[in-house]
């Protein structure tokens, strides 16, 4: 994938969301991690572009592609993702991080993200 967006010439950013608790620590296995999971699930799948992929990264962890995007629009998706989130006060329970796509040059090489917190001041 890294090939053909170099090819293209497109911009690509990886955005990672991570299910926490109220004070930010990764939520565990459990009943209500499968509930968040579920209801993000779908928000995501109701908030990405038809060019756009996502995959369950890990228990508590969603990983999107995102194509032709550039780094700034990277918040708009969180806001739509956010948006689609069935319930408000569960927004704070979301950490988001980004990665572009153009600084992974080998294939053992580790997407480093960054916070979105620290980009953006939400």
């Amino acid at each position: 994938m890294q090939r053909v967006i170099e090819r293209s010439g497109q911009s690509a950013y990886l955005l990672l969301c991570t299910m926490t608790d109220g004070k930010g620590v990764p939520l565990e296995k459990g009943e209500r991690l499968g509930k968040v999971a579920e209801e993000l699930e779908q928000a995501i799948r109701n908030s990405l572009r038809r060019g756009d992929m996502f995959t369950r990264y890990s228990d508590n962890q969603f990983l999107m592609l995102l194509l032709g995007i550039r780094q700034e629009d990277c918040a708009i998706v969180v806001e739509r993702i956010n948006g689609y989130f069935e319930k408000a006060s569960r927004k704070n329970y979301l950490k988001y991080s980004t990665a572009p796509i153009s600084e992974i040059r080998e294939a053992d090489d580790c997407a480093h993200f960054h916070n979105m917190d620290s980009m953006w001041g939400e």
